[in-house]
């Protein structure tokens, strides 16, 4: 059953304060109603998720950062039972194939390009809430 009264927690991990500042913009013009948290890089998501025991209904991940990078914590998180199936979406403004090809095999769920014109970056952002948290369905962590 989808509860559509709760409040979802989105995670952005994202070094860039910029693209964090747009990312957040774009994701809150369609669904105000959220918490919305930032991780600067890929250890601090760690530290949020494994240790501090942060549950998100969806991660919004970087790949290249600083300390520990996007391909990093998506190992971890989806070779992990209690996290391996949140949503996981890559935002990379890297469009090489080995790139693409080695989040999916890492269990990315989505692979999207940060266009480099602002309008198209937020036209491709503001479907990512839409589908992950409004039209998809994915387990509770109490089914656990």
């Amino acid at each position: 059953m989808i509860d559509t009264e709760r409040k979802y927690v989105v995670l952005l991990v994202e070094d860039s304060p910029d693209h964090a500042f747009l990312i957040k913009r774009a994701i809150l013009a369609v669904i105000q109603d959220l918490n919305f948290l930032w991780a600067k890089d890929g250890a601090e998501a760690i530290e949020l998720i494994l240790k501090r025991g942060l549950k998100p209904d969806l991660i919004l991940l970087d790949i290249k950062m600083p300390r520990m990078n996007g391909f990093e914590v998506l190992e971890i998180l989806k070779n992990n039972k209690e996290t391996n199936y949140i949503p996981i979406v890559i935002l990379s403004t890297s469009a090489n194939e080995k790139d693409v090809s080695r989040a999916y095999l890492l269990g990315t769920n989505c692979y999207i390009t940060k266009p480099v014109e602002i309008a198209d970056f937020q036209s491709k952002l503001r479907s990512i809430p839409l589908y992950w948290l409004r039209t998809n369905t994915t387990p509770s962590f109490s089914e656990f």
